[in-house]
């Protein structure tokens, strides 16, 4: 049995099947013109976590055999998704080796080092809450360096030398969550009977059946934002977990594929092998189950294969907007103006893109009340920028023409006999008046993020800046206003 998230392509090769019907030179249309792009696919280790209680001092022999076949799998996985078109595959050895060429993992790597032999130095000097900070330090310091897949055996030590300690502080708790992960580490370990005391073998004992009765050990052992992390380093679209699951006597092999794109699991199978850890009919199943992946996954220039001009080319954002005047001659402090923005961009197929914003905003009195009263302003803008980034995080920037109308009247008076008396009063001598209806027109500049939540929606920042050029008396009154805008957009 198996459970399958298609990632669309189906779809798409429908399309191409209609688009080919319709003839040849409609179906090569639909192809992209970069043509198809490898799936880059990485491979992890193949462990068995077929073990019992009493396994934990003496390998059974049944659990021997499947600890041996782990590696016959691990190699008959590889060598089938070898055989698929359009995969470039990275064994596991390679995928380990990326990570570990990387500076910050040797740094953090040595530190954990050095936080672990302090822990179990202070553990055995019988300070148990020194050695409990050490440990627990040494382990971020490896789960920042993704030590738990590189040197999980280390790590495995980590976590059996916190349970001991938190054994020793009598927090039986923590000690089974520690040994537990002890065991998802390093599931062939095993510890000379006798020499913990009995109390620590119990422990031990139980986070291994309760270790045994968890259905998810692929999740448990590799969560979804660790496997994104690493996939980053070692430059991966997908990555295949395959661990031995059962009983000696019902032993199962269960393969999960991670897809790094939309950072879900697509395919959760699970096939079942004979007690030595292989089977007549495991190597065909798993064949026809990673063949069935395989038909959703491959993608052509990173994009499903369907015609570029169905992919996603409008966005749409709408948020909250600040604004500022620079240039307020007729005030003596700054004067806000919060307001209202949508904004609607079309993107070609490179990185040029054409947009449109329209702005709603009030002007309110600055602290001095030198502006004598609120007005409002619509800003429309249009032009072009250009975009680029990742799937999830893309840049922008862009330029174009604004016109801002107001049909507000617009006062300002720095002059106390102004404001006290009024503007008509023969004391009042520096009055500034716009009669509305009164317009701006400049060069806009904007640059921003968009930062994405899916296929659809995104979270967007964006500031912007305006130079106006012409607007009789205003421009000298009232120019270069500057916007921080902060929202929400989708693509269509």
């Amino acid at each position: 049995m198996s459970a399958r998230v298609c990632c669309g392509s189906l779809t798409a090769l429908a399309l191409l099947v209609a688009l080919g019907a319709a003839g040849p030179a409609r179906a090569a249309e639909a192809l992209p013109e970069g043509g198809w792009k490898p799936l880059r696919v990485g491979m992890l280790p193949v462990r068995s976590y077929v073990r019992t209680p009493d396994d934990i001092f003496q390998e059974h022999a049944g659990a021997a055999r499947l600890r041996e076949a782990s590696g016959l799998w691990q190699r008959r996985i590889e060598r089938a998704l070898a055989g698929l078109d359009m995969v470039r595959l990275t064994p596991s050895t390679d995928a380990l080796k990326r990570t570990l060429e990387r500076t910050r993992h040797r740094e953090a790597t040595a530190l954990a080092r050095e936080r672990y032999t302090l822990g179990v130095e202070r553990y055995r000097a019988l300070a148990t809450e020194e050695a409990i900070v050490q440990l627990q330090r040494a382990a971020e310091l490896y789960a920042e360096a993704q030590g738990d897949i590189a040197e999980a055996r280390e790590v495995a030590e980590v976590q059996m030398y916190l349970g001991l300690a938190y054994l020793e502080r009598g927090d039986r708790n923590a000690a089974h969550m520690a040994f537990r992960q002890m065991w998802l580490l390093d599931p062939g370990r095993y510890v000379d009977k006798g020499y913990y005391p009995e109390v620590v073998e119990q422990a031990m004992a139980g986070a291994l059946v309760d270790l045994t009765r968890l259905s998810d050990k692929a999740r448990l052992r590799f969560p979804a934002e660790q496997l994104s992390r690493l996939a980053a380093d070692a430059k991966l679209d997908v990555w295949v977990m395959a661990l031995i699951d059962g009983s000696v006597s019902e032993p199962v092999l269960v393969v999960s594929i991670f897809d790094t794109r939309s950072r879900i699991v697509v395919l959760d199978a699970r096939v079942p092998l004979s007690e030595d850890g292989d089977g007549p009919e495991a190597e065909d199943l798993l064949e026809r189950e990673l063949s069935a992946w395989h038909a959703c996954a491959v993608e052509a220039d990173d994009r499903p294969l369907v015609r570029r001009w169905i992919q996603p080319r409008w966005s749409v954002d709408l948020g909250y907007t600040h604004t500022l005047f620079l240039r307020h001659s007729s005030t003596r402090s700054l004067f806000h103006s919060p307001g209202m923005g949508l904004a609607v961009s079309w993107q070609s197929r490179s990185a040029l893109h054409v947009f449109v914003d329209f702005t709603q905003m009030v002007s309110a009195p600055d602290g001095n009340r030198d502006l004598l009263d609120s007005f409002v302003t619509s800003r429309l803008a249009a032009g072009a920028g250009l975009t680029g980034g990742s799937r999830r995080v893309r840049a922008f920037i862009q330029a174009g023409v604004e016109v801002g109308v107001t049909f507000t009247d617009i006062e300002m008076s720095t002059d106390p006999d102004c404001k006290h008396f009024g503007s008509e009063h023969p004391r009042c001598k520096g009055y500034f008046r716009q009669d509305s209806p009164a317009a701006w027109l400049g060069l806009a500049f904007d640059t921003g993020l968009r930062v994405g939540l899916g296929d659809t929606w995104y979270l967007m920042g964006r500031v912007g800046f305006t130079a106006y050029v012409a607007s009789d008396a205003l421009v000298g009154r009232l120019n270069f206003p500057v916007g921080l805008t902060l929202g929400v957009g989708s693509r269509f």
